[in-house]
């Protein structure tokens, strides 16, 4: 039973990774609307830390965020890096704040992407407070809100294990 078991977790690893993958380079021009974004990274993460554990969560980070670094190698590692800081955050508070509401979980993903973008473009800007104070206005805050939305639906179908049937 152990072995079906780890098989199938590796399984859905691996499916969520080609999940990112596929969004990340086919799907996420079609669903931006403006400057928003949702992202669904974040999303995953927070889904696998709070309802798998830590190491999911940095685990998946990991993946991801170096899947998405080599695609622009002046800023490896720091996606890689925000990721798994995002995990160690949401497995931190997880453990100080009651996170069962879907609310509460709608909020923890809309702070996680926002820290995690203010982070990265910190980064990216070189420090510049002019600079992330446009982003922050007219990318960052937006895309939490969109990644928000998205994440209640996600959310929502993930607690009540909403399955399509097909009937024979």
């Amino acid at each position: 039973m152990r072995t079906d078991s780890m098989v199938r977790d590796i399984l859905l690893f691996l499916g969520l990774i080609l999940v990112v993958l596929f969004y990340q380079t086919l799907g996420v021009d079609v669903v931006n609307i403006g400057l928003a974004r949702p992202d669904l990274i974040i999303i995953i993460i927070v889904w696998l830390t709070l309802t798998r554990d830590l190491t999911w969560g940095v685990a998946f980070g990991f993946g991801a965020g170096i899947l998405l670094d080599s695609q622009s190698p002046q800023f490896l590692g720091l996606g890689a890096f925000l990721k798994v800081f995002a995990a160690i955050a949401v497995f931190l508070i997880s453990h100080r704040v009651r996170t069962e509401s879907l609310v509460i979980r709608i909020g923890l993903v809309a702070g996680v992407v926002t820290a995690h973008d203010i982070l990265y473009f910190l980064v990216v800007y070189s420090f510049d407070p002019h600079l992330e104070l446009i982003t922050l206005l007219n990318m960052i805050i937006p895309s939490a809100l969109y990644t928000s939305l998205v994440a209640a639906g996600v959310l929502y179908l993930s607690e009540r294990q909403l399955t399509i049937r097909f009937e024979s």
